[in-house]
Parts: C-alpha cells; sequence; structure tokens
C-alpha cells in the first residue's frame, strides 16, 4: 500500500512536467545585478515552477525512503525557520532581534505544510532577498566607515565566533558592533609583514616560504600599513557583496530544502542538477586539483580532507581545516572567496593539469598569526593514487634482537563499484601487501585507518575477512529489516598480532572493520578518543529517474537519502559513539567539532539484539588475554609519563587546546602586538624541540626493493613528528614481549622501506 501511494504521488508529480517545462523556458529566469554597488537596485530572487516541482518529489522521495519512516509534519515549523536564519546570517551581523521575530510571525504557521503538498519555498527567498539587502546596505556603510579614523588605542575585544551570539536588539548595536569588527580586521591587516605579505604581490612564491608569512616588529611599522589595509578590507567587502548579489535562485533551493532535510538526519540532503553534476565528477575521480575535499562553512572555504597521494599531501603545508581565504592562478592576483559559494570556489581551485595555483590559507587553529601562501601544481587525482600502502619497521630489543614489523596503510575502502579502472580493491591490496610483508617475517602487523573516511560495505565485509574465520563482521537494519554479513572462512590470511590506530577521521566503513575486530577480540584498537561516529548508508537518487516516465528535456536534481543503519555484531550502533580504542592518545581533534555526534539532528545511538552467532573471541587468533591486555595499558601509561617525545606532545596539546578555545580577541594594537609575539614564541620552542625529537629519533631506511616507483614527495614539504606512528610501533613492541617474555625489548625509534600495493 505504501508503495502505491508513493507511486500515484510521483505520477501527480509528472504529469505538471509538460506545464513546468513550458513555464520553465518563459519569464521565469532572474537576471543578475550589476557588480557596481546600487543598494536601491537590488533585484529580488524566486523560484520557478520547475524548482518548486523538484522540493515537491524530493520531500516524497525521503518521506518514502528514509530509514527512520519519519514525515516532515513531525518538524516544527518555527525551529524549521530559526535553523534557517543561522545558516543564512550565522554571524548574527546582518539581521536585528526585530528583524528575526518578523520573518518568524510571518511564515512560522505553514512552512513545513505547504512545502510538502505545494514545494513552495516562499520563506526560503524572502529571508534571503532581505539579507541580499541588509548585506548591500552594510557594505555601503562599511566603505564610508573605512574613510573615517580608528582607534586602535581601546580596551574593547570583539568575539570572533558568533556562532552562539543573540542578534542584536537593534541598529545601533549592530552598528557597534561592526565598529568592534572592522577595527579587529584593520590590526589583522596591520601585523601582515609588507615585506613578505603575498595579498597584492604577483610575483611568484615559493614552497620553501615559511608558512608564517609576517614579522612584527613596532607598532610604528604596523601603523604604517593603514593605509593598505584599509583599500584591503574596502575591496574585500565589495567582493563580499559581489558574491552575495550572484546569488542564484538554485542556491536558495538547495539551502531552504537541505535545511528541512537536515531534520530528518544529518546526511540526508538535496542537491540541484549543478551540483549534481559536481558530485557526479567527484565520483568518476577525474577531476584536476588540489587532492582535497573542501566543504562550505558559513561562507568560508574549508578544508575537510586531504586525499592520500595528491598535490596537497605531497606538499605537506596543508591541514584538515585550514581556511582557504584566495585563490590565484599561477602568477595573477588572488581572488578572494570568502562568502563566495563553494562550487564556484571550486572551479576557482580546479583547472588544468600541470598548472600552477597559489592559496592563500589562514591555520585551523585560531591562531593569531596571518596567513600564508601555498603553491600547489594542479594534477589528475584519480583512485590509482590513493591505494594501500605499506612499510616494514625493525625494532632492537636489548640483545639486538630486531623485532619486525609491518605497517599498512588503509587510506580508504575503494574498489570497482567506486571507480577504479584497474581492477584495484583495498582488500585485494591489503592481502597482496599481508603476503609480501610475510617475506620479511613479519611479527606484528598495524593497520593504518587515521585518514580513512569510509568506502564500500562489501570491501569493509572482505578486508576483516583477512583477519577473521567465520565471524560477524556488521548488521545492517533498514525500515523492517536486519541483515547480519560475516566473514568468509576461507580468506584468513593473517593470525599474528594485530593493531588499529584510528582517529576522528576514521569513519563508517573504517568503523566496521575496527568495531567488528575489536568486538571479535580480534584486535587493539589505538588513537583519539574515539572515530567519526558515522554509522549510517545514504542513497543517491536522481530525481529524474523516481519519476515513472522521463523527458529528456526535463532536467532534475537528486535527493542523498539516509537508508541503512549499520550495528556491531554485539548489536551497538556505530552511530555518534563510534569506536573507542583500547587504548587513547589524546588529540587535539578530540575537542573539535568535527565528529558525527556535532553535527546537527543526527540520528541517536542506539542498540539491537546480538547476532546468535557471536564467538567471545576469535578461535584462530587467542593473543591477547585480559591479563596481557592490563600489562600492555600499564606500559603505554609509564611511557606516556616518562618519555620525553609524549612530554613535548601533551604540552603542545595544551598550548593548541587553549588557542582554539580563544574566541575573543583585543582591539587594542599594542596588546594584539605583545599576545602575537608571545604565541610565536611558544611555537618556535615547540617547533626546536620536534627538530630535536626527529634528530634523536631519526629514522633509519633500510635497504630493501620492495618496489618498482617511489612515492612522490616535496622535497620543500618540513618534516614532522609523527607521535601516533611511534606509540603504536611501541604498543606492538610490548605485544610482541608479552608474547616472547624470555626476552626484554628496550624501546627504538625505527623506519623501514615502503611497500607499495600498486607495483604488484
Amino acid at each position: 500500500m505504501r508503495e502505491k501511494m508513493f507511486m500515484l504521488g510521483v505520477i501527480g508529480c509528472f504529469c505538471l512536467s509538460s506545464v513546468l517545462n513550458a513555464a520553465e523556458n518563459k519569464g521565469a529566469s532572474t537576471a543578475r545585478p550589476s557588480n557596481k554597488l546600487k543598494v536601491e537596485n537590488v533585484t529580488p530572487l524566486d523560484s520557478t515552477m520547475m524548482m518548486r516541482m523538484e522540493a515537491l518529489l524530493f520531500f516524497r522521495v525521503v518521506d518514502f525512503m528514509h530509514v527512520q519512516n519519519k514525515s516532515m509534519s513531525a518538524f516544527s515549523d518555527e525551529a524549521i525557520l530559526k535553523e534557517y536564519l543561522d545558516l543564512v546570517d550565522p554571524t548574527k551581523m546582518f539581521f536585528t532581534q526585530a528583524d528575526v521575530d518578523r520573518f518568524i510571525e510571518n511564515h512560522a504557521s505553514y512552512v513545513g505544510k505547504h512545502l510538502k503538498a505545494y514545494g513552495d519555498m516562499d520563506p526560503g527567498f524572502a529571508l534571503i532577498n532581505q539579507y541580499r539587502q541588509r548585506f548591500a546596505e552594510r557594505v555601503a556603510w562599511i566603505q564610508e566607515r573605512l574613510d573615517q579614523p580608528f582607534d586602535f588605542k581601546t580596551t574593547g575585544s570583539f568575539l570572533v565566533d558568533r556562532k552562539k551570539a543573540s542578534f542584536c536588539a537593534n541598529r545601533q548595536e549592530l552598528d557597534s558592533l561592526w565598529e568592534q569588527r572592522l577595527t579587529h580586521e584593520l590590526i589583522n591587516e596591520l601585523l601582515l609583514d609588507s615585506s613578505s605579505d603575498k595579498h597584492n604581490q604577483l610575483g611568484k612564491t615559493t614552497p620553501s616560504d615559511d608558512k608564517k608569512t609576517f614579522k612584527v616588529v613596532t607598532e610604528q611599522q604596523a601603523m604604517e600599513r593603514l593605509n593598505t589595509a584599509i583599500d584591503t578590507l574596502k575591496k574585500r567587502y565589495l567582493d563580499y557583496n559581489k558574491w552575495v548579489q550572484l546569488i542564484e535562485p538554485m542556491d536558495v533551493q538547495e539551502l531552504f530544502c537541505n535545511t528541512v532535510a537536515q531534520f530528518f538526519d544529518s546526511h540526508t540532503g538535496f542537491f540541484s542538477a549543478d551540483s549534481m553534476d559536481e558530485f557526479s565528477i567527484e565520483l568518476k575521480n577525474s577531476l584536476c586539483g588540489i587532492g582535497a575535499v573542501l566543504k562550505d562553512d558559513n561562507g568560508t572555504c574549508i578544508i575537510q580532507e586531504i586525499m592520500a597521494g595528491g598535490p596537497a599531501e605531497r606538499n605537506g603545508q596543508l591541514h584538515v581545516g585550514d581556511k582557504i581565504l584566495a585563490v590565484a592562478q599561477g602568477d595573477q592576483e588572488f581572488v578572494n572567496i570568502q562568502g563566495m559559494r563553494l562550487r564556484h570556489a571550486v572551479k576557482l581551485i580546479r583547472g588544468g593539469k600541470g598548472t600552477l595555483v597559489r592559496l592563500r590559507i589562514q591555520s585551523d587553529n585560531n591562531s593569531l598569526e596571518g596567513c600564508s601562501v601555498v603553491e600547489l601544481i594542479r594534477e589528475e587525482v584519480k583512485l590509482e593514487d590513493r591505494l594501500a600502502s605499506a612499510k616494514v619497521f625493525w625494532i632492537p630489543d636489548a640483545t639486538q634482537r630486531l623485532h619486525c614489523i609491518g605497517w599498512i596503510d588503509v587510506p580508504a575502502f575503494y574498489g570497482e563499484e567506486s571507480g577504479s579502472q584497474t581492477g584495484h580493491t583495498i582488500s585485494n591490496d591489503v592481502k597482496t601487501l599481508i603476503e609480501r610483508l610475510k617475506q620479511f617475517s613479519v611479527e606484528g602487523l598495524i593497520l593504518d585507518m587515521r585518514r580513512n573516511g569510509g568506502g564500500l560495505l562489501t570491501e569493509a565485509v572482505n578486508l576483516s575477512g583477512l583477519f577473521l574465520k567465520d565471524c560477524p563482521v556488521v548488521q545492517i537494519k533498514r525500515r523492517d529489516e536486519c541483515i547480519p554479513l560475516c566473514a568468509d572462512a576461507n580468506h584468513c590470511v593473517w593470525e599474528g598480532p594485530l593493531l588499529i590506530v584510528t582517529s576522528r577521521f576514521s569513519a563508517s566503513a573504517a568503523e566496521i572493520v575496527s568495531g567488528a575486530l575489536q568486538v571479535t577480540h580480534r584486535a587493539l584498537i589505538f588513537g583519539d578518543r574515539s572515530t567519526h561516529g558515522k554509522g549510517t548508508v545514504q542513497a543517491f537518487i536522481e530525481l529524474n529517474k523516481a519519476l515513472p516516465v522521463s523527458s529528456p528535456n526535463t532536467r532534475l536534481g537528486a535527493a542523498n537519502v539516509t537508508i541503512q543503519k549499520w550495528y556491531l555484531p554485539d548489536g551497538s550502533s556505530i552511530q555518534q559513539r563510534g569506536i573507542t580504542p583500547d587504548m587513547i592518545l589524546p588529540s587535539i581533534w578530540d575537542d573539535q567539532p568535527i565528529g558525527e555526534a556535532d553535527c546537527p539532528h543526527a540520528l541517536p545511538w542506539d542498540v539491537i539484539n546480538s547476532m546468535p552467532s557471536l564467538p567471545i573471541q576469535d578461535p584462530s587468533c587467542c593473543l591477547l588475554s585480559d591479563e596481557g591486555r592490563q600489562v600492555l595499558l600499564q606500559r603505554e601509561q609509564k611511557r606516556v609519563l616518562s618519555h620525553p617525545a609524549l612530554d613535548w606532545y601533551a604540552r603542545q596539546l595544551q598550548s593548541n587546546r587553549k588557542q582554539v578555545a580563544k574566541k575573543t580577541y583585543s582591539i587594542n594594537l599594542s596588546e594584539r602586538i605583545q599576545a602575537i609575539n608571545e604565541e610565536r614564541k611558544v611555537r618556535q620552542a615547540f617547533s626546536d624541540e620536534e627538530q630535536k625529537l626527529l634528530k634523536t629519533y631519526s629514522p633509519i631506511y633500510w635497504p630493501l626493493s620492495l618496489s618498482h616507483r617511489a612515492p612522490k614527495k616535496n622535497p620543500n614539504a618540513k618534516p614532522s613528528f609523527d607521535l601516533f606512528q611511534y606509540e603504536a610501533l611501541e604498543i606492538m613492541n610490548d605485544w610482541l614481549q608479552w608474547l616472547h617474555p624470555a626476552i626484554t625489548v628496550e624501546p627504538h625509534w625505527c623506519y623501514g622501506q615502503v611497500v607499495h600495493a600498486g607495483a604488484f
């Protein structure tokens, strides 16, 4: 019955398609405003009939397919409008509380009802039109205000993170808030050293340029940049306004539909036809770019993931969480992308293979320091550049006996279904590497999944089967059924000690493997406080294909709908909580809002029945008793308290957390100069200590011929001390010592040679 009702609704939508196509070709297009700032001529945007049909069809698909069997009628109209307000004006610097109250009063009685029945998105367009008007008015005010003097000796401060702030009561309060913001931004510009500032220079930068691009000397020298700083801010806000006025109706459609869709869960969403094209390009792994996954955070382009084997990883100067503020093609002038729609920013960052792109970067840790310029040569980023790889480590003990440990990097759960054109799958590649590592008599194996964001479920099960014999791996729950999946009893290739290294970026399929091997006591888990916590799977449905009969002239968007939930063999959900490691090393990411639990409206954690065939422990791999586990934990805790590398890391972690937590900055120039100099002194001290650690625990590369190709690395990339790798090797060394108690092992630090799956 439910399927019949759904198809009747779809057919009802489709019967309108010929009329809607005709209307789409008439006066439905919206003229773009001029780049010249004319507040009185802001052209209002409106939805088209085709957009309303897309919205109607999208929410019917979601209602029918979502795993939670939710209906839009369960959502509060007022809650939807408030969330939409927070997305449109996240800094609370364009609307007043009176604007907010008026908007909610005018629209709170019919949002969900009209959207579901007619595809009506009028509230979304009404607010965006008002926002564009307010933005243009504010930029005109800013241009005038920047021509007036500023007081840099004030005792005030500015709250940079205003996501949880309240709206100003009136225009006077808003003007005062903007005074603080402009003073803060001018000080930021004043503290950029003119000799190294790349903001407006056309000459090339070199990869060896230090990431710190300014050097504060005196307040007088900073003030010499005042005119340049004012001109920079004027241009920046004119650029902001240009991009706001170039917002298109489909941008509003996406934003409003996704605001409502988020109430189903944080991964359900709507893609316009243009966004769907971008998504398809990513799935096919055929883009030329920097090798990074980007996301939009309230108008700021942020690096969400750095792809293994890509230009960004090899460069070594970009990190997850860094903000891309501007983009320059080759030696051309920088284009400010703050406030730009993400798809437009991505088009600037992508480009022809072998071409140069320069990025102006702001660090992810709220540092007082300025921006850096990073140069990258664009390359075609394909799955074949992100294959699994391995290393061999030898750690000598007190008797000079070498413990041989294999290390395999598992970057993603790829396979033929995910776009590989060479037949590579992660399970086959890891199997190949294990067989190769066995030739060196490795005693223990470590899987590195710190950067693994997931992939194919089938590959997660297959990979687990390399270490399990006929054991359960995962339970898949749909609306009305639960399906267990088990590892193949004939595929197990490694029965020795197994350690998995995870982080807050380990998600989805990576969590399935880690959780299954942990629950069956097959492996130890080591890493951040928890993994990401994504225990759901989505289906990508092109709305055009959801129609009973599709017209070649009908180009619709797509729905991304959560249709399943994943559970571990013991019945516990991965959702929100993720996988808690057996041994935890505190990380800067532990306190960052990057996990599933930090997503608004994320589906809750729950538990179902355990699989009946769940063994207490995989009988083929009884390698660590509870007593042994306690021994390893005690040794790890002792090492944390005494090792100089771990002491250095703990102090640096505390300093970084303090900096990240800082949300308010002084708008007194003298105080800011003092704070910056103090921060730079601390950072330099940590950097000097890191270089000493690298020398003390210098990498030793054993002469092995395991690959026909060497990894591409940037010779100018600054080496860093990988403490998690160090500690994982020490834990494995402790495990091997526990298995062979007659041998006493002294911890040492030693690297091996890289082995690539693609070479075999």
